[in-house]
């Protein structure tokens, strides 16, 4: 199999889901299809405000597949104020890398079934998961995102950079009578 057989897998997966696929030019990426209005509908109706995005880098010549999740959360508010003066307030936190996400909401009210609360819960595992069964599925070994490599190579210098300053300080310390340390 080859990356576009994963494309064309997922494609079938995918269909009458909420789900978007679009191919790249080095592999592909899903997201939930705000831009559907049944599904916009869904989720907004549902308290979900954040986009969650995975783009996917397949190499078809090692043989492996490297996913990075972008989350997005957009927070607004208008209105008055507590002394009735106008307010308006805009917040946005992204990230990017690997990360598992599980927001469950619950709203009050009354349906016309009857029942009294309604609960969603968004879990990213679920898009993941598609996207391991396909590439694993074709052959295909997971390897870290570019981000998440990056990170973690940041963090191993900077234990590497602690262990090795720390000893200097204990040294300066002795030799020039420093208390603190």
């Amino acid at each position: 199999m080859t990356s576009q057989d994963i494309v064309a897998q997922l494609r079938r997966d995918v269909e009458g889901t909420p789900f978007l696929l679009e191919p790249t030019a080095r592999g592909f990426t899903m997201q939930y299809d705000v831009a559907d209005w049944k599904w916009a509908t869904f989720l907004y109706g549902n308290g979900l405000r954040t986009q969650y995005k995975i783009s996917v880098v397949i190499d078809d010549v090692k043989r492996t597949w490297a996913p990075t999740q972008h989350i997005r959360e957009v927070r607004w508010q208008a209105g008055a104020g507590p002394n009735g003066s106008p307010k308006a307030s805009l917040g946005l936190r992204a990230f990017v890398g690997e990360a598992i996400v599980i927001t469950k909401t619950a709203q009050v009210g009354l349906h016309d079934d009857g029942r009294l609360v309604r609960t969603y819960t968004f879990d990213s595992r679920d898009l993941m998961e598609l996207i391991t069964q396909a590439c694993d599925g074709a052959g295909y070994r997971r390897r870290r995102g570019a981000v998440t490599r990056f990170a973690r190579g940041m963090a191993i210098f900077g234990g590497a950079l602690a262990v090795a300053v720390l000893p200097v300080l204990w040294l300066l310390s002795v030799i020039f009578g420093w208390d603190t340390l």
